[in-house]
């Protein structure tokens, strides 16, 4: 699955900034994650729904930023593009991983919509969540 056009550049530098970087106060993802996490939420409850499968909250833990960061960000290796700051190099990196996953997803909702991001959820984020 590819994107129908290249996702706009500041969009994207924003979506691997993460607000740990010293002196950013407005380009980072935060914004974008949080689209991003409804957007998983909302992709994945809507799958269920269509399979017929139980919407019972445990399912949703498949959705933790650090699971997701141990999981969909590191078969994305997000860690080479990633823009963030830490003391130690594996100190909050899946947390950091996730919320770079989340904020991608976010970019990608922005840029494109509910339909691609559909797609993109299908075929890259939902077979690695280990539901079934």
């Amino acid at each position: 699955m590819s994107l129908p056009e290249e996702i706009n550049e500041q969009v994207a530098l924003r979506a691997v900034t993460h607000k740990s970087i010293a002196g950013i106060h407005e380009d980072h993802q935060s914004r974008l994650s949080f689209l991003g996490r409804r957007t998983l939420r909302f992709q994945l409850m809507l799958h269920l729904l269509e399979s017929g499968k139980s919407l019972e909250d445990e399912v949703f833990r498949c959705l933790d930023t650090s699971k997701l960061g141990e999981t969909i960000g590191n078969d994305w290796e997000l860690e080479r593009v990633m823009r963030w700051s830490t003391n130690s190099e594996n100190s909050g990196v899946y947390k950091v991983r996730g919320s770079t996953v989340e904020a991608v997803v976010g970019a990608i909702s922005h840029q494109y919509g509910q339909e691609i991001s559909n797609k993109i959820f299908k075929s890259k984020i939902l077979p690695k969540l280990g539901l079934y």
